[in-house]
């Protein structure tokens, strides 16, 4: 069977091709010309891959342990859009006067621990034991400039919108929710609002994102 028509499919095939006829020049130029052109594929693929998925971030790499053994550092997180309805984890209502920054006290958020272990979360005398079956979702950190891959431990509907309550997967690393500033640490110290939902890991590329890591350190 011949498959010599697989090469028109091949973007580099018809930029050598074109380079060929228009420049003609090898050499270190053409090197050159190579890596812009992969730069320039990388940043169409990835604008097509968000437009298709419905996310400004639909490739994340894991930068820490937090999500272990779910996701690994250097594991590439591929990232559906999603409705802030559509996010699973226990749900209440309040009747919140906020819109963007809420930190946990301002919703009567308190969280119930043994030791520095997070066990539940209490709202308005309501307690909701911690669960690891609600929606992993990526969020944006506006205050570190970084976008985060946590679970959803409480969803917390309100006039303006949904807002939630987070935690990494792995107890050692993150014992508690993100929210909680036990001991002046927090990985982020208000609740997270809808607006700052990027979607949902829909599949996962084992560890090639660690070069990056290790050229890069978040």
């Amino acid at each position: 069977m011949n498959l010599d028509w697989l090469k028109l499919l091949d973007p580099y095939y018809h930029f050598d091709r074109w380079w060929e006829k228009n420049v003609g020049k090898g050499g270190a130029i053409k090197l050159l010309a190579d890596l812009l052109f992969t730069v320039f594929l990388a940043v169409v693929i990835y604008t097509l891959m968000g437009v298709i998925l419905h996310t400004p971030r639909p490739a994340v790499i894991v930068a820490s342990s937090s999500m272990e053994p779910v996701f690994y550092p250097g594991d590439i997180v591929i990232v559906r859009g999603i409705d802030p309805a559509e996010i699973s984890a226990p749900e209440v209502d309040l009747n919140l006067p906020y819109n963007f920054h809420v930190l946990p006290s301002q919703a009567g958020i308190r969280f119930v621990r043994e030791g520095i272990e997070l066990t539940g979360i209490e709202v308005n005398g309501m307690f909701f034991p911690v669960e690891d079956n609600g929606t992993v979702i990526v969020y944006y950190d506006d205050v570190r400039g970084r976008d985060i891959i946590h679970r959803v431990l409480l969803k917390i509907r309100t006039p303006h919108g949904y807002f939630f309550v987070t935690k990494g997967d792995n107890g050692e690393t993150n014992p508690t929710a993100d929210q909680d500033c036990i001991l002046g640490r927090c990985v982020y110290p208000f609740l997270v609002s809808e607006e700052q939902v990027l979607g949902t890991p829909i599949f996962t590329i084992p560890r090639i994102g660690i070069i990056k890591l290790l050229l890069i350190p978040s």
